[in-house]
Formats: structure tokens, C-alpha cells, sequence
């Protein structure tokens, strides 16, 4: 639906009195855009294609009265405000048209300083139901934003973007769960950097921060056969495989890894050189779950540690 108001509030005059109808349309066409009508079957037809910011309108319209309209214009438009017109004097219309959610009641016979005082009020009010809505969106997005935020850093490096041991867990589990069932391996590399310890120590742990996104992304350019790629704490990084055809295949990835960590780092304005250490693990010779699979690649790389 569309507002075609330029600038100027749009307001819906139903009445199937065409005297009043002028009359309200005289009053308010000099500083808003009027449309009028004489039925609600009209009224609801034009809003079909269009948003008012106001409505205003007689009870008694014929066959579908004013008490029956208003609902329909609230469920296509809740930030419309309506104002009813009666020649009933008695509180209980006044009291029946706010139940079906009138914003004010004005009776005939129409003083012209009383309708256009509830106009202004009637406009001020939707101008507020209209920022309230805006403001509950935004809330909503920015609560949507805000939870896909913390459920990422649950599963995610902030540093690397690289998934973290949780995420690389649950995937190693399935992959060997999927492997059980169609007789293929899982692989893991873990690797580490050799001392970075001293890496942080001696330039800063800016720059060991700058070493582990880059380290990660030579990773991800020479292993891209790896099912996902992870970082565990400190400058600890884990890969997984499905498709690979033997331990050899894990060994000649491992070298692969080597070559691309050999060139050097540029950290805090100099050249830096490091060495991995690797463990390799895979489903089914060294465990039969993703947990013992995981434990066994930490075990080698211990031992690879060791080794130098």
C-alpha cells in the first residue's frame, strides 16, 4: 500500500452525507490531503491501495455502520488514527467507538473549532504510534543482530573468524558418525606455532595477534580440500578432512602446511620466521568418535612438540 501524502497528513473522510462530507473536506483540504467517500465498502476499497494517516468517520454509513469499519482499518494499518462522528449524543457511543479502537468521538451537528482541534490531536497521535513502531523495529533488529552476535562468538574465533573447538568438535562428531555409516576416513591435523610465546613476548601481542589471522588465512589458501578449518586457544589451529584417500594424503598436506608457514611473517616492522608443529589423527586406525579422533591428533602433536 502507498501514502501519496507529498508532505501534506492524508485523511479519509467517510460519511454518506455529502453535505458533511463537504463541509469536512472544506475545513481541512487547506493544510491536508483530503479523499472522501460515502460508504465503508468505498472506504475500504481505497485503502486496499493506500495508507491515511486519518480516518474520520460517521457511525451510521448503511449497511456496514463505522463500529465495523474501524477494525478493518486498524488491521490493515495499526498506526492510523481514527476519529468518529455521530449525531448520538450518549456516552455510550463515545465509550463503543473507543472499544473498537477510535482514537475521539465528535458529535453533529460539527463545530468546525472542535474538529479541528481533534484532527491535530488525532495527527499527533499517529505521528506517535508511528515512532513507537519505528522504535520497536529497530529494537527488534537490534536484538536479532545482537543474539546472531553472541551466538557466533559461541561458535566462532573473534580474532580469525576461524570456527572455534566447539563448532570443530560437533563437525569432527558428525563427520565420523557419516563415515561409520558409508566406510570412509576423517582426518585432523592440529598444528601449532612453535614458540609463540615469544612471539608476544618480544614484539607485542598486537603483532601475535597479526601472525595468527595471517597464519590462518595461508591456511585456508593451501588446505582448501580441508571440510572446515578451526582455532583452538592460543595460536593452536585444527583441520579436518573427508576426502582423502590415505594417511599418506594427510602427511603430504602436512608438508603442504609446512611450505606455506616457510615464508616470513612482517610483524612490527620486521621479518619474522616461525616453524609448525603437527599431529596428525584420522577415523578409523586411531579412534572410533570425533572426541578420541580429536584426543589422538593432540596426543601427536604433543609428540611432534617434543620431537622439534
Amino acid at each position: 500500500m502507498e501514502n501519496v501524502s507529498q508532505g501534506k497528513a492524508t485523511i479519509l473522510i467517510v460519511d454518506d452525507d455529502e453535505q458533511i462530507r463537504k463541509l469536512l473536506n472544506q475545513i481541512l483540504q487547506s493544510d491536508h490531503d483530503c479523499t472522501i467517500v460515502g460508504s465503508a465498502e468505498e472506504a475500504l476499497e481505497i485503502l486496499d491501495t493506500r495508507t491515511f494517516d486519518l480516518v474520520l468517520s460517521d457511525i451510521n454509513l448503511g449497511r456496514m455502520n463505522g463500529f465495523e469499519l474501524v477494525p478493518s482499518i486498524l488491521n490493515q494499518n495499526p498506526d492510523t488514527a481514527v476519529v468518529m462522528i455521530s449525531g448520538q449524543q450518549t456516552i455510550e457511543y463515545a465509550i463503543e467507538a473507543m472499544r473498537v479502537g477510535a482514537f475521539d468521538y465528535i458529535t453533529k451537528p460539527l463545530d468546525v473549532r472542535h474538529v479541528a482541534a481533534s484532527v491535530k490531536r488525532a495527527l499527533n497521535h499517529h505521528e506517535l504510534l508511528k515512532a513507537k513502531r519505528r522504535y520497536d523495529n529497530h529494537l527488534e533488529d537490534l536484538v536479532k543482530e545482537r543474539t546472531a552476535q553472541v551466538e557466533r562468538l559461541a561458535y566462532y574465533d573473534r580474532l580469525t573468524d576461524l570456527p572455534n573447538r566447539v563448532l570443530f568438535s560437533d563437525r569432527c562428531a558428525e563427520a565420523v558418525a557419516q563415515a561409520r555409516q558409508n566406510c570412509h576416513l576423517v582426518g585432523v591435523l592440529l598444528l601449532t606455532i612453535d614458540h609463540f610465546k615469544g612471539i608476544n613476548d618480544t614484539l607485542g601481542h598486537e603483532a601475535g595477534d597479526q601472525l595468527l589471522i595471517e597464519v590462518a588465512t595461508r591456511l585456508k589458501a593451501c588446505a582448501k580440500q580441508a571440510e572446515i578449518i578451526g582455532r583452538f586457544e592460543g595460536a593452536e589451529f585444527a583441520l579436518l578432512l573427508t576426502n582423502f584417500a590415505d594417511q599418506a594424503s594427510l602427511e603430504e598436506l602436512s608438508l603442504a602446511i609446512f611450505e606455506s608457514l616457510k615464508a616470513f611473517f612482517y610483524l612490527a616492522g620486521q621479518e619474522v620466521y616461525v616453524t609448525p608443529s603437527i599431529g596428525i589423527s584420522f577415523f578409523p586406525r586411531n579412534g572410533d568418535d570425533g572426541s578420541t579422533i580429536l584426543q589422538n591428533a593432540g596426543t601427536a602433536l604433543h609428540r611432534a612438540k617434543k620431537l622439534g
